[in-house]
């Protein structure tokens, strides 16, 4: 599923490429001033070489007030709840809410490939090329790829990012955990330093997630069962932790080998060959984010066994 972060980027990718500032002249006076200005028949005729229908041009016509600087944004940022089609009249002005907002991924996702198909025309422009780039990384995050003119659903993602993402929060949120705004904060920057390419960095605090979330809930089942702080002994290294999580029945002897083995995999930052760094990356925090989802849901099996 497209995000609405990756829906508002479309929306700020479009604004950027068919934007400009129009220079002006003050009256009958030699002074002159710019101003921000949508080049809308460069956009329609864009549209319209993309083969969009009749109604989707006139949506994303912003003649009458080509100076605003957010009306083209919101007008396909409203693709993502649904709300455009009620808008104008259009073949979907009559579907229920849930078909229009599933509809208007459909087109996000059209809008989102023409996009990227400017290619070399917007490379050259540094206010263009930065929100594209962005846009192409947060949508990798949803699970989409852009390769040779196509935006492919990647299948190789495990999670819908942006429910996926707030789910994991809510579990550790409502895990009790000693320390869940460390969980937190590393989540947040696996995800920043992903958008901004930092690869490496990217897969370190993925890791760190799934460290987080081992160390804790380890500290977490100790003084349940014996009613007294972990030893800091017990929590020296990661394999200590996923052995002691097995010993209690937490996880199985085959998910605690699932996990050392893909730890290992984690561990091995930027040494994976023949797959792209920023694929890697990807994969990488994907693969954390399922499996600390997995132990916190075996959490709250064991908490609800040893109430």
């Amino acid at each position: 599923m497209i995000s609405r972060k990756s829906a508002r980027l479309v929306g700020e990718a479009y604004t950027s490429v068919f934007s400009g500032e129009e220079v002006r002249r003050r009256g009958l006076s030699t002074g002159i001033y710019k101003r921000f200005k949508i080049f809308n028949d460069e956009l329609r005729d864009f549209l319209y070489d993309e083969e969009y229908p009749d109604w989707l041009l006139y949506i994303l016509n912003v003649q009458s007030n080509p100076t605003s600087e957010r009306i083209l944004k919101d007008r396909i940022m409203a693709f993502h709840t649904g709300e455009v089609f009620t808008w104008f009249k259009n073949p979907y002005t009559d579907l229920s809410p849930e078909a229009c907002r599933s509809t208007g991924q459909l087109f996000l996702r059209a809008l989102a490939q023409s996009i990227f198909r400017l290619g070399r025309k917007v490379e050259q422009n540094d206010y263009a090329s930065h929100p594209l780039n962005l846009l192409k990384s947060q949508l990798e995050l949803d699970g989409y790829v852009y390769r040779d003119g196509k935006l492919y659903d990647s299948e190789t993602s495990v999670i819908d990012e942006q429910e996926e993402h707030s789910y994991l929060e809510n579990l550790v949120s409502g895990a009790r955990l000693t320390d869940p705004a460390v969980i937190k904060h590393h989540l947040k920057l696996s995800e920043g330093h992903f958008l901004e390419g930092k690869w490496d960095d990217s897969i370190s605090n993925s890791r760190k997630v799934l460290d987080g979330v081992l160390n804790q809930i380890t500290q977490a089942v100790y003084f349940k069962i014996e009613g007294q702080s972990v030893p800091s002994g017990l929590l020296k290294n990661a394999a200590q932790t996923r052995e002691y999580l097995e010993k209690q029945r937490l996880v199985t002897k085959a998910e605690r080998e699932a996990l050392d083995k893909n730890y290992a995999v984690l561990s091995v930052t930027g040494g994976h060959p023949y797959i792209a760094e920023k694929d890697q990356a990807r994969l990488m925090r994907h693969l954390s984010l399922t499996f600390c989802q997995f132990v916190l849901l075996r959490y709250q099996g064991f908490l609800v066994n040893n109430p």
